[in-house]
């Protein structure tokens, strides 16, 4: 892109508010006429350097269209210095600030290491607009910056990639800035030019509080490394933005559309196939075809089991305790897992009508028993006495029956009843469990495996909470019967049917009852005792498939 020499403006060569003699700057050659521009320079006034070449521009034929390639960074004829024309310092201080050449000030190491970890995030940077947002960042960063502008000078004159394209109201010195390429600090506001040794790309502008304090040497060195290192990146970007911007423009007046156009330019940069060795190509080939050779074989001929899952529950098979006569339960003087003797009294129901009976039948018994002792020949007295004995005993028995003892030794298990609830004639009230009992394993499996379930079969047993205890049992008896889910509950009990969380809502279950070998097992290291209603999942193997016939079922009826 072609930029007018006088794309910084016509600022005077320093900057009006410095004092007379605070800054000396190198004349330069008088400007020429602004109709025959001197200079091809993207970005500043940079004297016009004579171009042997045309150079390159892009086709508006699609067919024969290629990519721009970026334009090379001008040529600058720096003017022979004249003889005793005054030469501005590196550096010079004057009140109120400073102003010096940010190429001439050097980096001390202790203040290199933020710098460069800015400028590596800036490299890697793919546009001007993420590039110009990054480098404010870090401009704000390294010198507590309020806020930084960076200003640009193109064709349309100056501008900046900030908010609504802002502008600092009074440019002028900006321009003497960007024109002399020199930095100018006052004490809360800094301008520093993003300049090579022959253009300045931008100028960017800092300003502070002005409660806090003022820029010191440390963030004049520090802003000059930033602004001086990152010129090479920013002037690389920049030609890069005018070039799109160009070809954006040109796109608009193309018969095609602009993303068609931007998709050709970049056909260059496509990827090409992967190059593969014709020999490799080769070796993989028969194993692949061995590979699938095998596993069709595999597929064919190996078999793979098919198992009817269920639940579980682990019983001790005892005496069961079942209730002499109907009534509440007053009182239950045992619980599981304790050991009884023959005779120990289990649970006691309310007798209020028994025990005043009782008491009724006793108090006759004893008035028969003093008439009787006074008058013994009497035969009437005596068929009196023989009457309140008999219902004495009478009474005595149905207070017996309101009791419920051990009918052997053993261990309690399965207390199916608590204080407070009414019990039937012969409704379960406990088991008790014989001495050296082995427990066992009561699954219920799907109804629907009965035929393929028989005694014989191994049970797998998977114990709920404990991890790696598969446990083997072998299968006594099958059910004969497919029975529902509340006749599970009824044979269960309320308790062991709610531990298995068994559906309430219909289901079809046969019951296969196992041994098991031992009444202890194995977890991580430990030994634990089977106990009356722990949980289990269970498995048994019902038949085998070929692997084959599982992934494709319609391949079973043309197998043999």
């Amino acid at each position: 892109m072609r930029i007018e020499p006088t794309a910084w403006g016509p600022a005077a060569d320093s900057p009006t508010f410095l004092p007379p003699d605070a800054l000396t700057i190198e004349k330069t050659q008088p400007r020429r006429s602004r109709s025959a521009p001197t200079s091809d320079s993207i970005l500043t006034s940079a004297p016009k350097a004579k171009a042997a070449t045309k150079q390159p521009t892009i086709s508006r034929n699609p067919s024969q269209s290629t990519v721009k390639p970026l334009p090379a960074a001008p040529v600058v004829q720096t003017p022979a210095p004249v003889a005793g024309a005054p030469v501005a310092p590196p550096f010079v201080q004057f009140e109120g600030g400073a102003s010096f050449d940010p190429h001439a000030l050097p980096l001390p190491p202790e203040l290199a290491p933020p710098v460069y970890d800015w400028l590596r995030r800036l490299a890697l940077q793919a546009d001007l607009a993420g590039a110009d947002r990054l480098l404010r960042e870090a401009f704000a960063d390294l010198s507590s910056a309020l806020s930084v502008l960076i200003i640009y000078s193109g064709p349309d004159g100056l501008h900046s990639l900030g908010a609504n394209d802002e502008l600092p109201k009074d440019t002028q010195p900006i321009v003497a800035v960007a024109r002399s390429r020199r930095a100018l600090v006052a004490t809360h506001v800094a301008y520093l030019p993003i300049a090579t040794v022959s253009e300045t790309i931008a100028v960017v502008q800092l300003q502070r509080n002005p409660r806090q304090p003022a820029f010191n040497m440390i963030d004049q060195v520090t802003m000059a490394a930033l602004a001086r290192e990152s010129a090479a990146i920013m002037h690389h970007l920049v030609v890069q933005h005018l070039q799109r911007r160009t070809e954006a423009e040109a796109d608009k007046k193309s018969l095609y559309r602009p993303e068609a156009l931007e998709n050709h330019r970049k056909r260059g940069q496509e990827g090409v196939v992967t190059e593969l060795s014709p020999g490799w190509v080769r070796r993989t080939y028969h194993v692949l075809v061995a590979a699938i050779i095998i596993g069709l074989a595999f597929a064919t001929y190996v078999e793979v089991p098919t198992y009817s899952t269920g639940t579980g529950v682990v019983i001790f098979n005892g005496t069961p305790v079942t209730s002499p006569s109907p009534g509440t339960v007053d009182k239950v003087f045992v619980m599981s897992g304790q050991q009884v003797h023959k005779g120990d009294l289990l649970v006691r129901l309310k007798a209020d009508k028994e025990e005043a009976d009782l008491r009724q039948a006793s108090t006759e018994l004893e008035s028969a028993l003093d008439q009787y002792l006074f008058d013994p020949a009497d035969e009437t007295i005596r068929k009196s006495l023989i009457t309140a004995q008999s219902q004495a005993k009478r009474a005595e028995d149905a207070l017996a029956q309101r009791t419920v003892r051990a009918p052997q030794d053993g261990t309690v298990s399965d207390v199916r009843i608590r204080s407070g609830i009414s019990l039937e004639f012969g409704a379960p009230i406990l088991t008790i469990v014989a001495p050296g009992t082995e427990p066992e394993m009561w699954a219920f499996l799907p109804g629907s495996d009965r035929p393929r379930l028989h005694a014989g079969q191994n049970l797998q047993i998977d114990l709920l909470g404990y991890e790696k205890t598969r446990e083997q049992a072998k299968i006594y008896n099958v059910g004969r019967d497919v029975i529902g889910a509340a006749e599970v509950r009824r044979m269960l009990g309320a308790e062991l049917a709610d531990s298995l969380k068994l559906p309430t809502d219909g289901g079809s279950f046969v019951v296969v009852k196992a041994s098991l070998p031992k009444r202890t097992f194995r977890a991580k290291g430990q030994t634990y005792n089977f106990h009356q209603g722990m949980p289990a999942k269970t498995e048994v193997r019902v038949e085998s498939k070929r692997f084959i016939v599982t992934l494709l079922p319609s391949l079973e009826k043309y197998l043999p």
